[in-house]
């Protein structure tokens, strides 16, 4: 496997005596690189502290911002930035916390708040823009006989809607939104206090954040929704899983930490064993905490709360490097105090990047640098196998490789001659690729074991020999 990458990143916070409040013309000079500042609007720091944003392009090629404010959601025009216009407010209840996502013409907001009278997850058409938005009903989901109106976070893939943490502290809740102004609950996956989820081809990335036993990187498929089962827990030391992202072939996982003794940094994981995830790169700041990954392409957009937004470039994951930053709070900070950007959207086809500052609202950005090419791709295997370990026999550790032609599901498991399963090696979903597995045998006794892949196309076994 690679060795772990560091990357240590100067802080882009310049410590100068100014306000923290500053005005458009002070933004356009924050400190920056390869980043093309478009606008800045702050039309609601009067009622508190901003927080989540992001994205949605109608039909007609408009593009809006959703930015979370103390008191409710503002929709900004941005197409024709720098001109950014707040074309509706969505009142909501009042909370430091709302994030969004969408969903075909709908915004699915969420919040904090337990109001009886407004919490819950609103449900607002934005068919009507620019014209008009509006809130078309408040779903709340019921446990039983209790209403629970809360949720942290809120995660979208396909028709399904994943709500995380709030004041469900076991798991996740999953609807059906197959009717969007009416969801149905679809299931639920009970395990750790969820802070944030990730989902890519119905396997959950769900963000463990708070110590214990079940602390880190909760991986978990949820092919059926109704019965969502653990894959692998990703832990490492002194972990506070904040949010998680994946690249775009799903072989590597990106996580930022928060809290916990750990480092506040990006850690980028190797997953294609999803049994044995290992940590290939990191990057860190010298006097910021890192909030929330977003990835697009072989980018990875980092809000970094008092440095501002980061562009890494993971076209090779073991060795990111930083190409692109704007500092969306230049003025001195504790990083204690979470000031600065909370989250980004990188996602509009025209190529712009909108941040939330708590502070100062929205700033309208565009990536100008150019990236390092790609690593060219390994090449596919032309048809299912599992190769001889080597070497063989062996005493502590042995390497042994098999080859998918095609994404699928795969099974890999280590047994003993008597037919005993010893150990599961791999259990998920696996794009096309060659993939050679360690085994340790740190533990086992002398004799013959066998390894056995099976996918839902084919199945192969090889002998090996422990000698110790």
């Amino acid at each position: 496997m690679p060795t772990k990458n560091k990357l240590r990143l100067i802080s882009c916070a310049v410590f100068t005596a100014f306000a923290l409040i500053f005005d458009e013309a002070a933004a356009q000079t924050n400190n920056s690189f390869n980043m093309e500042f478009l606008g800045n609007l702050n039309e609601h720091n009067q009622s508190g502290l901003y927080s989540a944003c992001w994205g949605y392009t109608a039909p007609d090629g408009r593009e809006y911002a959703l930015l979370g404010a103390y008191n409710g959601t503002a929709i900004i025009d941005i197409t024709d930035a720098p001109t950014l216009t707040e074309v509706a407010f969505i009142p909501g209840p009042n909370n430091f916390w709302r994030e969004m996502k969408t969903y075909q013409q709908y915004a699915y907001i969420v919040s904090e708040s337990g109001d009886t009278a407004t919490g819950g997850v609103q449900i607002v058409d934005l068919s009507g823009l620019p014209d008009s938005a509006a809130l078309v009903k408040t779903y709340i989901w019921m446990e039983g006989a209790t209403p629970m109106r809360r949720a942290h976070t809120v995660s979208i893939e396909g028709k399904y809607l994943y709500l995380n943490g709030g004041d469900y502290p076991t798991g996740i809740r999953i609807l059906d939104l197959t009717d969007p102004v009416n969801p149905v609950q679809a299931g639920k996956y009970v395990g750790p206090y969820i802070h944030d989820s990730y989902i890519r081809n119905d396997t959950i990335y769900a963000s463990a954040i708070y110590s214990g036993p079940d602390a880190g990187l909760d991986i978990i498929d949820a092919n059926d929704k109704t019965n969502p089962q653990r894959i692998k827990l990703l832990q490492y030391p002194g972990s506070g899983t904040h949010n998680a992202w994946t690249t775009e072939d799903g072989k590597y996982v990106l996580t930022t930490d928060e809290i916990g003794d750990t480092d506040k940094s990006l850690k980028i994981w190797d997953i294609q064993n999803i049994q044995n995830p290992v940590q290939v790169g990191e990057v860190y700041s010298d006097s910021a905490i890192v909030h929330n990954v977003f990835v697009k392409d072989t980018l990875a957009h980092v809000a970094w709360y008092n440095d501002g937004i980061k562009v890494v470039s993971i076209a090779d994951p073991t060795n990111p490097q930083v190409v692109g930053y704007y500092d969306t709070y230049p003025a001195p900070a504790n990083p204690l105090t979470y000031p600065g950007a909370w989250g980004a959207y990188p996602y509009y086809p025209s190529g712009k990047v909108i941040v939330s500052d708590r502070q100062t609202g929205l700033y309208v950005l565009r990536y100008t640098g150019n990236e390092p090419p790609p690593p060219p791709p390994p090449p596919i295997p032309s048809r299912f196998a599992v190769h001889q370990n080597f070497p063989n026999p062996f005493n502590e550790e042995t390497t042994i490789q098999f080859d998918l032609p095609v994404e699928t599901v795969v099974r890999a498991r280590l047994f003993n001659v008597l037919g005993q399963e010893i150990r599961v090696l791999q259990n998920g979903k696996m794009p096309a690729g060659e993939y050679p597995v360690k085994i340790n045998a740190r533990g086992l006794p002398s004799g013959i074991y066998i390894f056995y892949v099976e996918t839902t196309e084919f199945s192969q076994s090889r002998r090996m020999v422990l000698v110790k």
